[in-house]
């Protein structure tokens, strides 16, 4: 699942013209990441419809992964939850929150709990 999540996030900017991709990375039950939106580009993407697409994109990998693997099992599933977290990053917050998502990995490393931010 790893690879398929990378895959589809650097793959977005081909599908979303608005997106520019920043930090991003992989947890054990959730995933971190910055977008920057260019809503000066015609008829631009919303960050719902681009999360929505994500979600989508990997999941419908996923099955088709199992499928190819023998072990699909043929019912539905939930990977994703129905809602996500965001919000605005400020500028002058911007490198602690770089530095969150890329840290937060290590604190698995170190026995501790890694932050829902």
């Amino acid at each position: 699942m790893h690879k398929i999540l990378e895959d589809v996030w650097h793959a977005l900017p081909q599908r979303f013209q608005n997106v520019k991709l920043d930090e991003f990375v992989i947890m054990p039950d959730h995933i971190h990441f910055i977008l920057w939106l260019d809503d000066t580009k015609e008829h631009p993407f919303t960050l719902g419809q681009i999360v929505g697409a994500y979600k989508s994109i990997t999941t419908v990998k996923w099955i088709q992964r199992l499928k190819a693997a023998g072990k699909y099992m043929g019912y539905s599933c939930r990977i994703w939850q129905d809602d996500y977290y965001e919000h605005v990053v400020r500028s002058g917050a911007l490198e602690t929150i770089r530095h969150y998502i890329r840290n937060n990995p290590d604190k698995l490393k170190d026995g501790l709990e890694p932050d829902n931010m």
